[in-house]
């Protein structure tokens, strides 16, 4: 090698001839980088050495050597590292320079299987190493690359203890009220609870589905209890004892007007008290007459179904005696009974109470109408007619199209009605007064021929042949309306039709 003048212009080194790789001994370690004086004036950077031999002189201190390329290959060559390129050499000092700091240490030549090793901050590093600078770290653009091992940053969970559950409290409060007989409160609260547990992760399932429970089963006794209640008694009476200034149904008679003591306006509810008023007074209630049922002992109640049963078989006389004139109750008066309980029935009390009310309107008066309010004759003729005039009034309620076997039945009544009629009226001819003996005979007559039609309408062999018959029928009676009302006017009945209000 022979040395470079400084003040010549550098000449770009001769790439040389790139050796087979080989593997190369541990390089020693680099050395520790000076300690740099402070200066007094900007100093004359010197130009980067090359790498010394062990075996070799030291390069001077102001000149870099170049490395002279091998011109003849060796037949064998050693493995040898690429060599860094040569840092350009610096401009030169100016006149004023300062002492000559000391030379910067060469950096190792670069060995791609050396270990990483650490920056200037300790970091490890990895990588193509790049030309020191004059401060001893790495030059721009040098980058680094951490040693296997844990990375900063997040690294799981940190190991806090998990918050205790809670109870929900709706499902303590299921608990309570279904224990306290609340079912509604209860299955609220349990569906409440049964919703949110799963969702907060809060405990109380069992207590929930305990109040569930119990609210179910409150439900269903409330259920019994409402069923049993509304299967009681249409008009019933009560075994219980009257309220202060009241007396029982049981305890009323024949001719009696009265009102409950509670509203009772509707069927199905025991009246425990009555209070009995004068007719003359507005009342809705007026007793017709009273029966006893039939039956076992008083421990053996023999059904809702069959005392109402004998119920109406026992109050359809008594009131056909009460009222003998139909005529005469107002509109909106019924015929209804109170009929005993269980509870009446095991305190020895079978007694039936037979009534005609009005629960909208009340009315001023009796619709008594039986034989101590009227004269014999009177009572001969309500009584003879009275059957055809209920057959009358109580047929179907259906249309004819949709019930022709009803429709059948009640002509089979009529025509009895009728021919019963025509009898009864016959056999009391003596008794009727001049001016209505010929208006009965007519009215005889025609109930003939009233029962007559009423048996074609009974054996129609069709639907058709039953809806023109019974339209025959239907005139026929229409026509003899006029009629009755003559006899009425005769007799001194009331022949207006239906009465406005009960009698005075």
């Amino acid at each position: 090698m022979s040395p470079v003048d400084p003040d010549a212009p550098a000449s770009p080194p001769e790439p040389a001839f790139l050796p087979e790789p080989a593997f190369l001994p541990e390089p020693a370690s680099p050395p520790e980088p000076a300690f740099l004086p402070e200066p007094a004036s900007p100093p004359e950077p010197a130009a980067v050495p090359e790498p010394a031999d062990a075996s070799g002189p030291q390069a001077e201190p102001d000149v870099a050597p170049l490395p002279e390329p091998s011109r003849e290959p060796a037949s064998e060559p050693e493995p040898a590292s690429e060599p860094e390129p040569a840092a350009e050499p610096a401009p030169a000092p100016g006149p004023e320079a300062g002492p000559e700091p000391a030379p910067a240490p060469v950096p190792a030549p670069f060995d791609p299987w050396a270990p990483p090793g650490t920056d200037a901050y300790g970091a490890p590093t990895q990588g193509t190493p790049q030309a020191a600078t004059p401060w001893g770290g790495a030059g721009a653009g040098s980058w680094a690359a951490a040693a296997p091992g844990p990375l900063p940053g997040y690294h799981g969970p940190y190991g806090y203890p998990a918050p205790p559950a809670t109870t929900n409290p709706f499902a303590i409060a299921a608990l309570i009220t279904g224990l306290l007989c609340t079912w509604p409160l209860a299955l609220a609260f349990s569906i409440t609870a049964l919703v949110q547990i799963p969702r907060r992760n809060q405990r109380g399932t069992g207590l929930a589905v305990t109040g569930l429970v119990f609210s179910v089963l409150g439900l269903m006794v409330s259920l019994f209890v409402m069923i049993g209640l509304l299967a009681a008694d249409t008009l019933p009476s009560s075994a219980a004892h009257a309220p202060k200034g009241a007396v029982r149904v049981q305890d009323l008679r024949a001719g009696d007007c009265f009102d409950p003591v509670s509203d009772h306006s509707g069927s199905g509810e025991a009246m425990t008290g009555v209070r009995r008023l004068p007719c003359t007074s507005p009342h809705h209630y007026e007793v017709a007459g009273t029966a006893t049922v039939p039956g076992g002992g008083n421990r053996d109640y023999p059904g809702q179904a069959v005392v109402t049963e004998a119920s109406l078989t026992l109050c359809s006389p008594i009131f056909l005696d009460y009222v003998l004139d139909e005529q005469s109750v107002p509109k909106g008066v019924g015929e209804a009974y109170f009929y005993p309980t269980a509870a009446n029935w095991r305190t020895g009390d079978h007694t039936l109470t037979c009534v005609y009310r009005d629960r909208e309107t009340a009315h001023v008066g009796s619709v008594r109408t039986d034989a101590g309010a009227l004269t014999p004759t009177q009572v001969s003729y309500l009584r003879a007619e009275r059957p055809f005039g209920r057959a009358w009034t109580h047929g179907p309620e259906k249309e004819l199209a949709d019930a022709p076997q009803e429709y059948r039945a009640w002509a089979g009544r009529m025509a009895d009605a009728a021919g019963a009629e025509a009898d009864a009226l016959g056999g009391a001819a003596d008794r009727w007064p001049e001016p209505a003996k010929s208006l009965i005979e007519q009215l005889r007559a025609d109930r003939r021929a009233n029962a007559e039609a009423w048996r074609a309408v009974q054996s129609a062999p069709g639907d058709d042949a039953l809806r023109q018959r019974a339209r025959i029928a239907f005139d026929q009676v229409t026509r003899t309306e006029a009629g009755a009302r003559a006899i009425r006017s005769a007799l001194g009945l009331p022949a207006g039709g239906q009465a406005a209000d009960a009698r005075t």
